[in-house]
C-alpha cells in the first residue's frame, strides 16, 4: 500500500486552519492537526455494514491508535500577515506594494490603531526570521501574506477575530488553495500576498 503524504497543520481548530484541513483531505493527504482542546473531538472508523465498528462509534470507546510522525519536514508553510507588507513609509507614493515590501517598525508604531502596531510588528518580525532561517538551514520555507480572511465557518460558533474578519474582504476557500498550491509547487519559493485588491503606498 503506498503511504499518502503527511502534512501537518498547525492551530487546526481554527477558521483558516478548518477549511484548509478539509481541501487536503479531499485531494488525498493524510493530515496530522495541533488542536488546543481535542477533548470534544472523536473519531471512529466505521463502515454502514460493519455493526461492530458502527456500535463502538456509537457508544464511544477508548482505544488510542498511536501514529510514528515523519522525521523530517520537506516544506514548512507559514501563514503571515498583509501587516508585514504594507506599513512603510519609505515605499513609494503611488506604487503597488509587492512580496519585496516589508513593514518596517517604525512605521507600524505610528499607525493609528494604537496596540495592535505591535502586531505588525511581531508579524513582520516573524516571518523574516523564518526566511532567514530557511536560508541558513535549507528548509524549504515559503510565506503567504492573506489580507482579512472571509467565507463560511466550519465551525458551529463564531469567536470574537472571526466577527471581524467577516466584516472585511478575503475567501477562506482562496486562501486554503492558495496555502496548498505554495507547498505543491516546487518553483514557489519566498512570500507571496494573497489579496483580491492591490495594495498602494500610503498615508497611516
Amino acid at each position: 500500500m503506498v503511504e499518502k503524504e503527511r502534512v501537518c497543520v498547525t492551530g487546526g481548530g481554527g477558521y483558516q486552519a478548518s477549511w484548509l484541513i478539509k481541501l487536503l483531505l479531499s485531494k488525498g493527504y493524510m493530515v496530522h492537526a495541533s488542536v488546543r482542546d481535542p477533548e470534544n473531538l472523536q473519531l471512529f472508523k466505521a463502515d454502514l455494514l460493519d455493526y461492530d465498528g458502527l456500535f463502538a462509534a456509537i457508544q464511544g470507546c477508548n482505544g488510542i491508535e498511536i501514529i510514528e510522525p515523519a522525521v523530517t519536514a520537506r516544506r514548512l508553510v507559514i501563514v503571515s500577515s498583509i501587516s508585514a507588507v504594507m506599513y512603510n513609509s519609505n515605499w513609494p507614493k503611488g506604487q503597488p506594494m509587492d512580496e519585496f515590501c516589508w513593514s518596517d517598525k517604525e512605521s507600524c508604531q505610528t499607525t493609528k490603531y494604537g496596540t495592535y502596531s505591535w502586531y505588525y510588528v511581531s508579524k513582520t518580525i516573524a516571518e523574516s526570521q523564518a526566511l532567514e532561517y530557511a536560508k541558513n538551514t535549507g528548509l524549504e520555507v515559503v510565506t503567504v501574506c492573506p489580507s482579512i480572511i472571509i467565507g463560511p465557518m466550519l465551525q458551529s460558533t463564531m469567536n470574537a477575530s472571526s466577527l471581524f474578519i467577516y466584516l472585511m474582504l478575503k475567501d477562506v476557500r482562496d486562501m486554503a488553495e492558495a496555502l496548498l498550491l505554495v507547498y505543491e509547487k516546487p518553483e514557489a519559493e519566498g512570500r507571496y500576498i494573497c489579496s483580491s485588491y492591490r495594495i498602494m503606498a500610503k498615508s497611516h
